[in-house]
């Protein structure tokens, strides 16, 4: 059964006169607008209790009949009292229905929260929900203020990390308003969110390494071109002033320079023996040098 739109008023109208004028350490807020059947609120701990100065928070349904029947509050945050459950149920009589509790439609979410925290200032060991802690209320109280003292500083301090982590996990409970798309690479969000400084420097880096590294391979395979010309062989019968493509032939380990091109393959530039096809011919012969070649003309 859904709730209609009367309930649906008051339940806004509750949660309204809370965020307007929240009682002293008291403050609830609407996770999801969407659903206004389901309350985040939270609670301080009064002063003089083994309570004091933690941060408790509660989590509140109100049922499709509200405000006929009370709302179903619970803690998350996990509390040492004799009123309330390990599994954080609370034991208070406004959360019940008359006769065993004394619920009234006239009662709201602003008296519900004031009555909790009520409820931590003067526990009642006569109608307990955790057995153990009301025993020893009753016949050591020096202990029971320890151990609720201690189970308050672990669980109900707001600086540290058990608070943290109940924090993040209310969170991810809560249904996000815009949610990114499955991969957020255009507008630089993900899954977690938006990217980080650090993490869009470091790629803003990596892009300009990458950049300087493609920039740095055509300057080195320019200048593997222009040795290439510079040093052109020279076939048999005629001095070598025009280009010669590289050959890939055999050429003594001892007098070819090899120039590494951007591709990453080698190309070797005859300085000495490279054994080339002269132009026009098909034998192979060693190049000579202009000095040979020279006298061999007058001749």
């Amino acid at each position: 059964m859904a709730p209609s739109k009367v309930n649906i008023h008051r339940m806004s109208r509750d949660l309204k006169n809370v965020l307007d004028d929240p009682p002293a350490g008291v403050s609830a807020w609407l996770p999801d607008e969407s659903n206004s059947a389901f309350v985040e609120a939270q609670v301080i701990g009064p002063d003089d209790t083994p309570y004091s100065g933690g941060l408790f928070q509660l989590r509140v349904v109100f049922p499709d009949r509200y405000p006929m029947e009370p709302p179903n509050v619970k803690f998350k945050t996990k509390v040492y009292h004799p009123n309330v459950s390990h599994d954080g149920n609370i034991c208070l009589s406004i959360l019940n229905m008359p006769p065993k509790g004394n619920w009234s439609p006239s009662l709201s979410l602003r008296t519900v929260l004031i009555s909790i925290q009520n409820l931590l200032s003067a526990p009642n060991p006569d109608d307990p929900l955790d057995a153990e802690a009301a025993k020893e209320l009753k016949t050591q109280p020096h202990v029971f203020q320890s151990r609720a003292t201690e189970c308050t500083r672990i669980y109900a301090n707001p600086n540290g990390p058990k608070a943290s982590i109940l924090a993040r996990a209310a969170a991810t409970e809560q249904p996000s308003a815009s949610a990114a798309g499955p991969s957020g690479s255009a507008s630089g969000e993900g899954p977690q969110g938006p990217l980080g400084n650090a993490e869009q420097e470091r790629q803003r880096s990596g892009s300009g390494a990458r950049q300087a590294g493609t920039t740095a391979g055509e300057a080195e395979a320019a200048r593997g071109q222009n040795l290439t010309k510079r040093q052109s062989p020279v076939v048999e019968g005629r001095v070598g002033t025009s280009e010669v493509p590289p050959v890939q032939g055999q050429s003594s380990p001892d007098n070819t320079d090899h120039v590494a091109s951007s591709s990453g393959q080698m190309q070797a530039m005859a300085t000495g023996t490279l054994v080339l096809s002269a132009a026009g011919g098909d034998a192979l012969a060693p190049p000579r040098s202009r000095l040979a070649l020279g006298k061999r003309s007058r001749a």
